[in-house]
């Protein structure tokens, strides 16, 4: 996963301003409860980005620490998907064509 990330990086593609999701600790009544979240980098890193919520409604929502690993998805896609559209991963069953024999 870090090393598809690090392609995306190289390429110019997982940049400041693109979308993410990942799980991000909130608190409700007092207890830690995890939920995936739609982040939006602010600052890329070498093994993390930084990022703020990009559909929070409050004013002071902290930046997040988010670890490449925990990222699950970038622009609305997997990221070994998104690499395999611009050729720096193999293709995913998702691009494999079925033929239909008659």
């Amino acid at each position: 996963m870090i090393e598809i990330i690090k392609k995306l990086i190289d390429r110019q593609i997982f940049k400041t301003g693109t979308l993410v999701d990942a799980p991000v600790t909130k608190y409700h009544l007092g207890s830690p409860v995890i939920l995936t979240k739609t982040l939006r980098i602010k600052e890329v890193n070498v093994d993390h980005c930084i990022a703020d919520e990009e559909y929070e409604i409050e004013a002071n929502v902290p930046y997040r620490k988010i670890y490449f690993q925990d990222i699950t998805m970038i622009d609305g896609m997997e990221p070994q998907e998104l690499a395999a559209v611009y050729g720096l991963a193999p293709r995913t069953e998702r691009f494999k064509v079925k033929k239909d024999d008659k």
